[in-house]
């Protein structure tokens, strides 16, 4: 596994493809959580965008914005769940918006990986 090196990107790609104009969005989802299919090949189970926070407790979502928005298509177009997940710095608190029961639970660092594991189960 490769080591991850936080804060540091490369932004050629980025940079190249602001320059397409107005009318030519990206974005890059942060997680696409994927499990072994009784098959061996791999399946889909959940998308979900992630941000850390400093300001926990009164962190909300826009659930009209831009990345909710796209979240909520790719949902609709493959049935897969989408979520936004807050946390706090630490890594001990996690909250978790549901955006197809449209629902907010504040989960700690064991929950959060429970309810990560059994994704798609």
């Amino acid at each position: 596994m490769n080591k991850e090196i936080t804060g540091v990107r490369d932004l050629k790609y980025n940079n190249w493809h602001r320059t397409l104009g107005n009318n030519c969005y990206a974005w890059n989802l942060d997680w696409v959580e994927v499990r072994p299919a009784a098959n061996g090949e791999l399946k889909i189970v959940a998308f979900i965008e992630t941000a850390e926070t400093t300001k926990f407790d009164s962190a909300c979502l826009t659930w009209k914005s831009g990345h909710v928005n796209i979240l909520n298509q790719l949902t609709k177009m493959t049935g897969i769940p989408s979520y936004v997940v807050y946390h706090d710095n630490t890594l001990s608190k996690f909250k978790r918006f549901d955006l197809q029961n449209n629902t907010v639970e504040i989960l700690d660092q064991d929950f959060y990986r429970i309810w990560l594991i059994k994704l798609g189960t």
